[in-house]
């Protein structure tokens, strides 16, 4: 399924776009982008609420809005995604509204989908993120992801 890899090497490169598209630059200073202000808080998102509103969003069509507002939040704001105040914050900023989102995302519907995906994750292999998928091929750790797209193309 070539549209599926495609899509996942889409998503990982909008999650890392420079900021100038909306995200934070994985090589700070490259292209003008963002820099973290100092090493995350990790880990965050005990009850993995910031991956099942990821999980709607990508149900609805808006993950990538989602995934660059999320890490630019978590990594240049050192903002904790999981938490109810920050991922409000993160929705009303990409015109969602939060109380309907995150109802959404509490669903056993979603979470049963954010299950299962999970799931699917880890037969695959992945133990972290990020990682890329190009057909049975693993690429973990930001520094990959340019492996990873030259993978993908020249599949």
């Amino acid at each position: 399924m070539p549209e599926k890899r495609v899509w996942r090497l889409i998503l990982a490169r909008t999650a890392l776009a420079p900021a100038s598209t909306g995200g934070c630059d994985p090589e700070p200073g490259r292209s003008g982008a963002a820099a973290p202000r100092s090493v995350p808080n990790y880990p965050n998102d005990v009850d993995e609420l910031a991956n099942r509103v990821a999980t709607v969003a990508a149900l609805e069509g808006w993950c990538p809005q989602c995934a660059r507002a999320a890490y630019a939040a978590w990594f240049i704001e050192n903002k904790d995604p999981g938490e109810v105040e920050s991922l409000s914050t993160i929705l009303r900023g990409i015109k969602r509204n939060p109380s309907e989102v995150i109802a959404r995302a509490n669903d056993p519907e979603i979470r049963e989908k954010y299950a299962a995906e999970t799931e699917v994750a880890r037969s695959m292999g992945i133990f972290g993120s990020p990682t890329f998928v190009c057909g049975a091929e693993i690429f973990w750790g930001d520094d990959r992801l340019e492996d990873a797209v030259g993978w993908g193309v020249s599949q």
